[in-house]
């Protein structure tokens, strides 16, 4: 998928205020590899809780950390 197929796909149920950083929104893109399952589960996340991409990035590198 290339990046505006995922830009599209993410910003499907999104308002565009949770998209408002675009350095965010492309570096989420990058975290979840560009894949179409991931990004629709990130969507639906974000749509739901009405986070941003920010905050999402952020929530997923700290869970990340813990992991690890």
């Amino acid at each position: 998928m290339n990046e505006a197929e995922a830009v599209q796909l993410l910003q499907r149920n999104l308002d565009k205020s949770q998209m408002h950083d675009t350095v965010s929104t492309t570096a989420l893109l990058d975290y979840l590899t560009y894949l179409p399952l991931a990004i629709k589960q990130a969507s639906a996340y974000m749509a739901k809780t009405g986070m941003s991409t920010a905050k999402y990035l952020g929530h997923c590198q700290s869970s990340n950390k813990r992991v690890i």
